[in-house]
């Protein structure tokens, strides 16, 4: 669908996987970071809906029934960052954290609602791909009460990514060219995320 998707995706997913799951903190820092930007995702997904036009009302409908999809998905996060020993204010959010959901709510009022399937089509593609080999890292290293959300995603996504690709394909170009630009900015700040809780981790062992 989109020229070097494939290859983007694919560094994502390698930078998730050189992710150090057994050490606890960076895992409960990273556990922190999904529940900030996950908990915007009903929101984000309300807004978008709301901001479509007559043409797009079957997407619009797709849109709110994701939104009942997604529900409390942050307080399923928040509940394995607390059966981990931890709780949100261990963690602040990140700045790198807001860099990746700030810029869905200017995308979808001032750019095109529809800018946000790209959002979405990165988070959910990549946790069908990796979610499930995470999640099985976690349960090894903290036991199966610390990746529920992990597990869900993995389970659930892989019908949202082809949902996501059904809507994508029936738009014009001019939008796929927005959703493809708004899903690589997506990636680069995604993987920015992560890096930054690595490399937290990895000075505050060196001080320790």
């Amino acid at each position: 669908m989109f020229p070097d998707y494939q290859k983007e995706k694919a560094e994502l997913i390698e930078g998730l996987k050189s992710f150090d799951w057994s050490n606890k903190r960076q895992f409960g820092d990273y556990l922190a970071q999904t529940y900030y930007y996950v908990n915007h995702s009903e929101k984000l997904l309300a807004l978008a809906a709301a901001r479509m036009k007559n043409e797009d009302r079957k997407i619009q409908t797709r849109f709110f029934a994701h939104l009942n999809e997604e529900n409390a998905h942050d307080l399923m996060v928040k509940k394995d960052l607390e059966n981990l020993g931890f709780s949100l204010s261990d963690f602040p959010e990140r700045v790198e954290t807001k860099i990746f959901w700030e810029t869905q709510y200017y995308k979808i009022e001032h750019i095109d609602p529809m800018a946000l399937m790209g959002y979405i089509l990165l988070l959910e593609d990549v946790a069908t791909e990796v979610c499930p080999w995470i999640y099985r890292k976690v349960e090894s290293f903290h036991g199966r009460n610390t990746g529920t959300f992990l597990r869900v995603h993995g389970e659930e996504d892989p019908t949202h990514v082809q949902d996501a690709l059904n809507v994508i394909e029936s738009l014009n170009e001019t939008r796929k060219k927005l959703i493809f630009e708004n899903l690589i900015q997506s990636k680069v700040a995604y993987c920015s995320m992560i890096n930054s809780i690595a490399k937290s981790s990895k000075f505050a062992a060196r001080v320790a």
